[in-house]
């Protein structure tokens, strides 16, 4: 199976270079069926309930790796529900001014002194995210047991105040049991919310996908990516597919109270290896009509 990377890119407010996420979806038949219940090995799994909250309760996320932080300026504000950000990394892109929250991001281990860098600013943020596709090599590349002791030393340090959110593995069959196995490699650490990414050109196998990571950890579910594009075939969806695609998404996540969060794939001006008719943004970095649609108070 062919793996596709994303090129790196530099963060207007720092001189580090951040290496957004790729996918290669496996979507199957088998998503679309009604997912299984846990099993007894899930009962290993030894995570806290989580009570808390990152913002006002708007699920809206802006996945950010953009030259010009301004551009974040539009996704904000009245009558918007965009409400957090991240960055694939340690850093913050938010402009001076602009009420956003942000949850850092220890991308993999090569983050780990970057982390460490800014740890005074992580202090203050009201949530956490873990590693970006973890199973994959090109992405962050680690395996459960050091995902496990890296999470210790850096996210399980945090203030139990903030909302910890495991790594976000790929919808594949291989990024599920990589998560199953970290959670169990975790043992005892605070485990907030479930990070999920979806690539895919169905919108019932995303349902399932998210509905089954759900029902196996028993934990709210930030989905931290996705965007409707068919990686197996390499064939991204036609505008009309991409703009039905996201409204059924986002009128579904909205209407489950255990998706706390999401943020789809298309806030950029580059958007690498995802089809343009997931775009948020124009090229020259204005919103797209998905991207009024995405950003719009739904509930």
């Amino acid at each position: 199976m062919a793996i596709f990377s994303r090129f790196v890119t530099l963060l207007a407010l720092t001189s580090l270079a951040l290496v957004p996420s790729a996918v290669l979806a496996e979507e199957t038949d088998a998503l679309a069926h009604a997912p299984p219940q846990p099993g007894a090995d899930d009962h290993h799994v030894e995570v806290r309930s989580n009570r808390k909250r990152a913002s006002s309760g708007k699920k809206v996320g802006l996945a950010w790796n953009n030259p010009d932080p301004n551009m974040m300026r539009q996704f904000v504000g009245e009558g918007k529900a965009t409400s957090w950000h991240y960055t694939w990394s340690p850093w913050n892109a938010k402009p001076k001014g602009l009420k956003i929250d942000w949850c850092p991001m220890i991308w993999g281990a090569k983050h780990e002194g970057q982390w460490k860098q800014n740890l005074a600013n992580i202090k203050k943020a009201k949530c956490a995210l873990g590693m970006n596709e973890p199973e994959r090599g090109d992405q962050g590349s680690i395996s459960p047991s050091a995902a496990a002791a890296l999470w210790k030393r850096t996210i399980g340090k945090l203030d139990s105040s903030v909302v910890k959110v495991s790594p976000s593995p790929t919808n594949s069959a291989a990024g599920f049991t990589w998560l199953k196995n970290f959670l169990k490699a975790c043992s005892g650490c605070e485990v907030d919310a479930i990070g999920a990414h979806f690539y895919g050109t169905s919108a019932k196998a995303m349902k399932a996908h998210l509905t089954k990571v759900h029902n196996t950890f028993g934990k709210n579910v930030w989905v931290t990516e996705f965007a409707c594009m068919d990686f197996g075939n390499w064939k991204p969806c036609t505008k009309d597919q991409a703009w039905a695609f996201n409204n059924e998404m986002l009128n579904w996540m909205n209407a489950r109270s255990w998706v706390t969060r999401y943020s789809a794939f298309g806030a950029l001006v580059n958007m690498y290896n995802v089809g343009s008719s997931a775009r948020l943004m124009t090229k020259g970095g204005s919103l797209t009509a998905l991207g009024w649609d995405y950003i719009k108070i739904r509930y």
